[in-house]
């Protein structure tokens, strides 16, 4: 595969499939823990039902427009499908403690991928963007039988009035969600508008990738503890998000070391780009230790009905993203992901005043935040 090609799939998986996908979730798939766990609503599973039988609708009304849109922007919107039903059905696998089901659900989409490129290894043929057609659509299509199957006996009145209320709930969690991802999962998306070329996408998401193997991490951790912080006190949670934080602190700074050592001998791309992008691996390994403790602290957050609150912090940090990427000149890769890094800090410290305003003080992961941003100071400018 091309690097051109390669980026084209990274705008699609981690750009704009990522981005519409948000929309399609609708803060939805995050209020199901709020509802079915800690208020016990089990009338509330209707309306997800429903939520569920408008995605198939969703998929069947994008296939108009396969031969209207470039074949990059159709592949976006199949993985948009596909992301929003595995993030509702990992919550629901995460609520009913299944862990390993929530984690093979997350994991659904690469697994596609991984298995399109062993295919094409094992019969040597060459992959690009066309290799993803039909396996992408296939797993579609197992999610919209799924769906309409499970809903043949939905009565459509009982589950409108349970979707009603969910939304209503789950509007503050979308604001939020969309302008987390414009601030922190949007970069192969706006690189677009910065660049004419795929291949600088591609580059920045691929070490966008390798540097976020934290956050495959925490969705361990997340999978582990998903009930324990709807039900848990604070001062515990406090603990266990601080432990956390360090090893994946002390994780980030090895990984500086050790994955190229580990890369160089496996990947060729790594091999080619690695030394003009240091400095990208660097920043982009922090900044996901940061997104990594807002995804930690976000679930307090919502557990405690702050949504609508933290909503007001996020407009005015996206104000200052926008102002950054108006007014820095020269934004290449970067540029950009030094940006980014500054932002993930500040989304997750305004998390802290946040609930510290509200009475919810965690003082350890507090410490910790700010540790972070000493050691990533010090290692961004020596690396």
């Amino acid at each position: 595969m091309t690097k051109d090609e390669y980026g084209k799939v990274e705008y699609a998986l981690g750009g704009l499939g990522f981005i519409i996908n948000t929309i399609l979730g609708f803060g939805i798939p995050a209020s199901y823990a709020f509802f079915v766990l800690k208020k016990g609503d089990l009338k509330s599973k209707t309306g997800y039902s429903l939520y569920i039988l408008f995605l198939s609708i969703y998929f069947l009304l994008i296939q108009v427009l396969f031969p209207l849109v470039p074949r990059h922007i159709y592949l976006s919107l199949v993985i948009s499908f596909i992301l929003a039903n595995q993030v509702y059905y990992s919550y629901v696998f995460k609520a009913e403690g299944k862990g390993i089901y929530a984690t093979l659900m997350d994991s659904g989409v690469y697994i596609v991928i991984l298995l399109v490129i062993l295919g094409s290894t094992i019969v040597g043929s060459k992959i690009d963007l066309d290799s993803f057609f039909a396996p992408m659509l296939t797993y579609s299509a197992a999610f919209v039988v799924k769906g309409i199957y499970d809903n043949r006996k939905l009565i459509l009145t009982k589950a409108l009035l349970q979707l009603k209320k969910i939304v209503s709930y789950s509007l503050h969690l979308l604001i939020g969600a969309f302008g987390i991802i414009l601030l922190l999962n949007s970069g192969r998306f706006i690189l677009e508008f910065y660049s004419d070329k795929f291949e600088e996408i591609g580059i920045f998401g691929f070490y966008l990738r390798i540097s976020g193997i934290s956050l495959v991490i925490f969705q361990m951790l997340f999978i582990l503890y998903f009930k324990e912080m709807y039900v848990r006190s604070i001062k515990y949670l406090d603990k266990i998000f601080s432990f956390f934080l360090i090893f994946m602190l002390l994780y980030s700074i090895t990984s500086l070391y050790v994955l190229p050592l580990i890369l160089d001998r496996f990947s060729q791309f790594f091999g080619e780009t690695f030394s003009s992008n240091r400095t990208l691996f660097s920043t982009l390994t922090f900044f996901t230790f940061f997104w990594t403790g807002y995804n930690l602290v976000s679930n307090i957050v919502v557990r405690e009905g702050l949504a609508k609150n933290y909503n007001s912090y996020l407009l005015v940090i996206v104000a200052l993203f926008t102002i950054a990427l108006i007014l820095v000149p020269g934004i290449n890769v970067k540029i950009f992901s030094m940006i980014q890094l500054i932002i993930g800090a500040l989304v997750v410290f305004t998390q802290q005043i946040l609930l510290f305003r509200k009475g919810y003080f965690l003082s350890r992961t507090t410490y910790t935040l700010i540790l972070g941003v000493v050691l990533t100071s010090i290692f961004v400018l020596i690396y």
